[in-house]
């Protein structure tokens, strides 16, 4: 039974043609030439083995600094700043959190309409970690991102030092208040009532309506609750929004009472 390196050793060619060949036509092609039956697994690791030996490994993080480098002298403007975990070993800072914003971003958020949505995802794959996002809509309706962020964990430090450097590099020349629409995410919570430069009267936060929604949904099953609950959120007509409130009571009135709850001021924004 042939090995992964072997398997590997026997591809490179196509790989190096094509590095998305699928593991189903390197099981066929492994079949054909070597008269065995390799697993998918196997094959997976074969072709792995393949890009690194074409390619070379991600596990260099000192090329990073180039890279990040390179991306600032393609795209001028281009802000990034790092965050270096503190017991680093002397002279080999070890990166905890880097934040970047594209120039041209930057500069066209001063057109946009002074709304901000934030997120974070977790990172598949060989290395975790979280990706943050900011994201605004540019005057022609279209989503433009504004800056992201990889960092370990989505903790309240971290996420007070992605807002920090928002502020600084991208919103800091912003003449309007800004609205922050995002989960209820504690850190995120925590930076907009805390960090100065995000607190009232200078930016103002609300719930995302698609978060709001699916936590709804998650307790209450009911297909009439959660088009309720979308409309209350939604909707700008007060005989509308005071309707739709009636009629949630009458259905679920504990249903009323938890979103009602979420948030003190009982205004919901639909994310952007």
């Amino acid at each position: 039974m042939p090995r992964s390196k072997d398997i590997a050793a026997n591809i490179l060619p196509q790989i190096g043609t094509d590095i998305a060949l699928k593991v189903k036509h390197i099981r066929t092609f492994i079949e054909q030439t070597m008269s065995v039956d390799v697993t998918y697994t196997k094959a997976w690791r074969g072709r792995r083995k393949a890009i690194e030996m074409i390619y070379g490994t991600w596990d260099n993080f000192a090329e990073l600094p180039k890279y990040v480098l390179r991306l600032q002298s393609r795209n001028p403007g281009t802000v990034v700043n790092w965050f270096h975990h503190p017991y680093s070993a002397l002279g080999h800072p070890t990166f905890k959190y880097i934040f970047w914003a594209f120039g041209p971003s930057i500069h066209a958020f001063r057109l946009c309409q002074p709304v901000i949505s934030v997120d974070g995802t977790h990172l598949k794959g060989l290395y975790r970690g979280k990706l943050l996002a900011a994201i605004t809509k540019n005057p022609n309706n279209y989503i433009m991102p504004l800056a992201h962020a990889l960092v370990d964990e989505e903790t309240v430090h971290s996420r007070c030092w992605f807002f920090q450097n928002l502020m600084e590099y991208v919103t800091t020349n912003c003449a309007s208040k800004i609205c922050v629409v995002s989960d209820r995410h504690a850190g995120i919570i925590n930076a907009m009532e805390n960090l100065k430069d995000w607190k009232e009267p200078k930016a103002y936060h609300h719930y995302c309506l698609r978060h709001v929604r699916k936590n709804f949904s998650g307790k209450y099953k009911s297909k009439s609750l959660m088009k309720l609950c979308w409309m209350i959120g939604s909707t700008s007509q007060p005989l509308k929004y005071r309707c739709a409130v009636r009629e949630m009571r009458m259905l679920d009135q504990v249903a009323w009472d938890y979103l009602n709850n979420i948030d003190i001021s009982g205004l919901l924004f639909m994310t952007i």
